[in-house]
Order: C-alpha cells, then structure tokens, then sequence
C-alpha cells in the first residue's frame, strides 16, 4: 500500500510540475533512480507524464493565445505524439 501511495504522489507531482516546466520533475526523478528508490521503467513513465502536461499546456495556450485557428494546426503534432506515449505507456 505505502508503495502505491509514493508512486501516485509521483505521478502526481510530475502532472502537476510538468504543467510549467519539465526540468524539474525529470532531475529529481533521475536522482530518484540513480539511489535506487525507483526502477527505470517507473521513472521513464514518470516524466513522460510531465511532459505530456506541459504539452496539454502549451496547446491550451496556443490555442488561447493564438486562437482557434492556430489550436486547429497544433493539435494533430500533439495528438500523434499523445499517441505515441500512450502507447510507450503500455509496455
């Protein structure tokens, strides 16, 4: 139970960082791994999370900045590369 808990307020933190900036949450996650405290497939999945929120992000403010003309032409690049870490996420 303690081990679920650690690894959703991880996953968590990195949702939350990653919003702003990736940086962060990739440098404390790979000190994490470097001690030993999380295995290489957690902290993989963990940063792709931050990075997939600081892509939902930045689309909202594209699209919010740019207007909707310009959230049309972001999406697809983001939807495919969502995609594809979605999938990577699975393995």
């Amino acid at each position: 139970m303690t081990e679920i808990a650690i690894y959703g307020g991880l996953f968590a933190a990195a949702a939350i960082s990653g919003l702003t900036d990736v940086d962060a949450i990739t440098l404390s996650t790979a000190q994490l791994f470097n001690t030993g405290r999380v295995d290489g497939g957690t902290a993989w999945r963990v940063i792709l999370t931050a990075l997939l929120a600081n892509m939902a992000f930045k689309l909202g403010l594209a699209t919010v900045l740019g207007g909707w003309d310009l959230g049309r032409r972001v999406v697809p690049a983001y939807a495919l590369a969502a995609a594809g870490s979605a999938w990577l996420f699975t393995r």
